[in-house]
Order: structure tokens, then C-alpha cells, then sequence
């Protein structure tokens, strides 16, 4: 469970419980009708994160003044930025569904350390730089809801437990960021500094490509692996990957639930060839072979549940376009995994096959 600094020691928040459209100057600038009643969205434990992570270019970031529940009350306040996937969360509204996938994903409330405040709510306030420019402003007269009406909204249905956040939602002046952007946020109490985080809320690289379950990169153009997390995907994105091909079955436990949608909303081509592992088909083979030469040109990353399939049909590739040695296609093959009897016959076969696939 990913945990926060309070008061010199960490906490695990249960949640994040967010408030939308808090700020009238907001509303407008995203064209959002005024609400009839308080907006409420959780983010779960995985959100949570003390580093602004790249995730995509339309990926936005809203700065937020954020409290810590305990006992009931706020006991403390931090900082936040409501990390959002812009044009997702479009897509979403428009078709009527929730936001989570917009909302929610890993590494999307990037938290500062919480420190105690027992004064008065009122007079807190808060600013934003990016690159030494205010972007955002916010202060208690401005919030639509306050923070205690806030709290007791969210008791009226939901148990708030100790050391859940509460983010408050967030003012005008919301945007993308890009790599290297450097985030300055400083909430004051009246005019005292009360907090004030830099430094961490640089961007940088979320995980590298290599902890992708058995990530070969095989060229410049073309790598392979078992299946990337949704972060991971957005990684292969930034790293310049434009064609995404899955030779995975849809089984929930080993795929990536609604991969398809997330690739799109990258702006990735997406392919998916089902293969499956306990009875690969020739025709799956022919197809990658179509698929791939109508395609080579481009940067692609060629994945199933463990890299094993691929590394078969990458190898197999090889050898009819390239002329690859069958010696170093089973080195290569054997770099992920020893392919069991079933898979040794369908590779036998294939070779034996290979001057018709084309036919």
C-alpha cells in the first residue's frame, strides 16, 4: 500500500476522496455546466504518489489544496495535484460512463508531505508555478463547497477513514505538462508559509521499459514482451512505439482489461491476433506475417501474457524475411522461455511450412 508523510511519520490513506467543480472560474474554462449538487470521485491507494510521473501529452494536471481526516475532522493539509487523462475523460462523459480510467489510474494524486493545522480553514490559500510562473491561485472564498461542508457531505454516504485524503477540488488555470516541467506549490495561512514542495514534482520516467515482464528489445524498431500495465503502455508511447500488437488471449487473468481503448487513447495502432497457447494455428502464424510485413516500417512492440508466443512468431519471422539461422531463431526463442512439446511440433511444422505461407 503506497503511504504519505504526516507530522513526521507515514500514513496509509484507504482512498482519496476527490471533489469536481469546486471553483466557478473553473467550470468555465472547461465549459462544464455549474453543478446542482456537490461532484464526488475517489481515487484508490494505488493513485497515491509524491512524484509527478509523465504520463501523456494530454494528460492534465490541477493543483489542489488537500486536507487529512482524523477522528472525523481535518487535522492536517498538504498539497495536491488531481492528475487527469484530458481527452479519456471526454470520451467517458460523452458516452455517459464514469471516470475512473480517466480519474483513477496509478500514480494520479501526487501528494506533498501533511502538517498538522488546527486554525482556521478560511484563511488558506495556495499557488502554483510552473517554471517560475503562477499558473494557479486558489483560497477558501473562492471553494463553492468549504472543507467542513465538504466532510460531512462525504460522511452522509461514504465512511471516511483515518488518514484518507481529501483533495478540494481545483481553481482555473489547469493544463498538460511535459517532461522537465519543474512544479513549485506553496499554501499559506493567511500570509505565514505553511508548506512548500518542489523539487520531486519533476517530471521523470514512471519504469523503465526493461521490468516489462521479458522486454527484449530486439532493434530500434521492433521489441517484444509478455504484457506492459497501463503505465507501461504509456512508457512505449514517450518512447516513440506507434504500433502496439497483442498475440494474447482475452483472459482477464493474464490481460490487460480493455487494452484496445487504452492504445487508442494513446493514439497507437492496435492489433490483436488471438493465439492461443495450448493449440497454436498456422493461420495465426500467416497472419503476423501479413501483419508485420504491412507494417515493418514502423516502431512496434509485439507482446502476449509472458513473451513466450511472440518470441516464436518474432523468431519464425525472422527466419523467412531475414534469413535468420534456425540455431540463433532458438536462441533467441530460448532467451525467453524452452518451449514445451506442443510448441516444439508448431515450430518444426512452421519451418517445414515456410515457403507457403505466402502461396
Amino acid at each position: 500500500m503506497n503511504t504519505l508523510n504526516y507530522n513526521n511519520k507515514r500514513v496509509t490513506p484507504s482512498k482519496v476522496i476527490c471533489i469536481g467543480r469546486n471553483y466557478v472560474e473553473h467550470i468555465k474554462e472547461l465549459n462544464n455546466e455549474v453543478p446542482n449538487a456537490m461532484v464526488i470521485f475517489n481515487k484508490p491507494n494505488s493513485a497515491i504518489t509524491d512524484t509527478l510521473y509523465y504520463m501523456s501529452e494530454d494528460t492534465r494536471f490541477e493543483g489542489e489544496i488537500c486536507f487529512l481526516v482524523e477522528g472525523a475532522k481535518i487535522t492536517a493539509v498538504g498539497f495536491g495535484l488531481d492528475l487527469t487523462k484530458a481527452d479519456l475523460q471526454n470520451k467517458m462523459k460523452s458516452k455517459g460512463l464514469p471516470w475512473e480510467r480517466a480519474k483513477a489510474f496509478d500514480r494520479s494524486a501526487v501528494l506533498s508531505e501533511f502538517i498538522p493545522f488546527n486554525d482556521d480553514l478560511a484563511s488558506l490559500r495556495f499557488e502554483l508555478y510552473i517554471n517560475a510562473k503562477l499558473i494557479q491561485f486558489a483560497n477558501y472564498e473562492l471553494m463553492i463547497y468549504k472543507p467542513k461542508e465538504i466532510l460531512q457531505e462525504i460522511e452522509s454516504f461514504m465512511r471516511v477513514e483515518d488518514g484518507d485524503i481529501i483533495m478540494s477540488g481545483t481553481p482555473k488555470g489547469v493544463g498538460n505538462y511535459k517532461k522537465g516541467d519543474l512544479f513549485l506549490a506553496k499554501i499559506y495561512s493567511k500570509s505565514e508559509l505553511l508548506l512548500q514542495k518542489s523539487g520531486s514534482f519533476k517530471s521523470k520516467r514512471e519504469i523503465p521499459l526493461h521490468q516489462i515482464k521479458n522486454y527484449i528489445a530486439i532493434n530500434s524498431k521492433l521489441s517484444s514482451a509478455g504484457q506492459p500495465s497501463e503505465i507501461q503502455l504509456q512508457e512505449l508511447a514517450a518512447e516513440g512505439v506507434e504500433v502496439i500488437i497483442n498475440l494474447g488471449l482475452l483472459d482477464p487473468n493474464y490481460c490487460l482489461e480493455s487494452e484496445a481503448e487504452l492504445v487508442d487513447a494513446l493514439g497507437l495502432e492496435y492489433y490483436h491476433i488471438p493465439v492461443d497457447f495450448q493449440d497454436p494455428k498456422r493461420e495465426d502464424l500467416q497472419h503476423f506475417f501479413f501483419l508485420m510485413d504491412t507494417i515493418y516500417e514502423k516502431k512496434i512492440c509485439v507482446h502476449c501474457a509472458a513473451n513466450k508466443r511472440v518470441s516464436v512468431f518474432i523468431a519464425l519471422y525472422a527466419e523467412h524475411k531475414f534469413g535468420l539461422t534456425s540455431q540463433r531463431a532458438d536462441a533467441f526463442i530460448q532467451q525467453v522461455w524452452h518451449p514445451n512439446e506442443i510448441w516444439n511440433s508448431f515450430i518444426r511444422q512452421a519451418r517445414q511450412e515456410l515457403e507457403s505461407l505466402y502461396s
